[in-house]
């Protein structure tokens, strides 16, 4: 009887211990699984550097036949009733609105800043789905199917090819500081997470002006760099970024027909193919 008692005693003794040891390994999973047990850093860290879909240069349009459709690509494109950005708005469409060429186009190219971005192009005369006849800029519509534009840009929302996709409400910002003689430089910092990202805002008046973003880690390595800049005297704009975790430098250079102050809109980013090269 004593041999028996001993017996299940063990087997109890087994039993418990088994349960004990499921249970155990249970609540470790959870922890593991447990998206919320990861560090705000960690989560913040890799949010922003999604790279944005690299789109080309932006040709102006060419070969078009009447009837052709051309698409709209930024919202609420004005229709014209003159082949000017001075004409009077006859109608508005959205992106992606159809509109039907009519075989009639400008004869002189002009440069206009869309989000950005400084496009050389004609005007082109048009039907829109409702009848409504008028001219709109080539640099603000594309053929099905191209690959033309970008995301609008601010001070504290944007994406740039190679460098990533921001939104600077959601960091936190670390303070703004000015430096310079010469070139008025404005310095802001904003961390979220493990990352940190400086931005430059630098001034020459009419001869020179250009960003720099620095991307880098809490301990001060840097992850990418990006570069804009307008050179006045040779009307040039040149874009730079540098990925340091590949050691890859993307570059693309434009030069304007005219100086900036001529424009509509201070252009920040290239309309232009880009070149990659190796970097250590």
């Amino acid at each position: 009887m004593k041999r028996i008692a001993n017996s299940k005693m063990l087997m109890s003794l087994a039993i418990l211990f088994t349960i004990v040891l499921i249970s155990s390994c249970e609540i470790q999973t959870k922890k593991t699984d447990d998206p919320s047990s990861n560090s705000s850093d960690e989560k913040a860290g890799n949010v922003e550097l999604e790279i944005p879909e690299d789109n080309e240069s932006s040709q102006p349009l060419t070969n078009l036949k009447t009837k052709d459709l051309i698409f709209a690509w930024v919202d609420k494109l004005n229709v014209r009733d003159n082949a000017s950005l001075k004409g009077k708005t006859i109608a508005s469409v959205d992106s992606d609105a159809a509109l039907e060429f009519t075989g009639v186009k400008s004869g002189d190219v002009e440069t206009i800043v869309l989000r950005g971005v400084a496009y050389e192009d004609l005007w082109y005369k048009i039907v829109t789905a409702d009848g409504k006849e008028g001219w709109v800029f080539g640099g603000a519509v594309k053929r099905q199917g191209e690959s033309k534009g970008n995301v609008s840009i601010s001070d504290t929302k944007f994406a740039f090819p190679y460098f990533g996709d921001f939104d600077l409400s959601t960091w936190k910002n670390l303070g703004t500081r000015t430096e310079g003689e010469e070139v008025d430089n404005e310095i802001t910092s904003y961390q979220k997470g493990n990352r940190i990202l400086e931005i430059t805002s630098s001034d020459m008046g009419e001869m020179y002006y250009g960003y720099d973003y620095k991307l880098k880690d809490i301990d001060g390595n840097m992850i990418k760099e990006r570069s804009f800049s307008f050179n006045g005297n040779e009307k040039l704009l040149e874009e730079k970024v540098k990925d340091y975790t590949i050691f890859t430098q993307y570059t693309r250079k434009q030069t304007l027909k005219k100086h900036w102050h001529q424009l509509n809109a201070k252009p920040v980013m290239v309309n232009g193919n880009w070149t990659k090269v190796t970097v250590r």
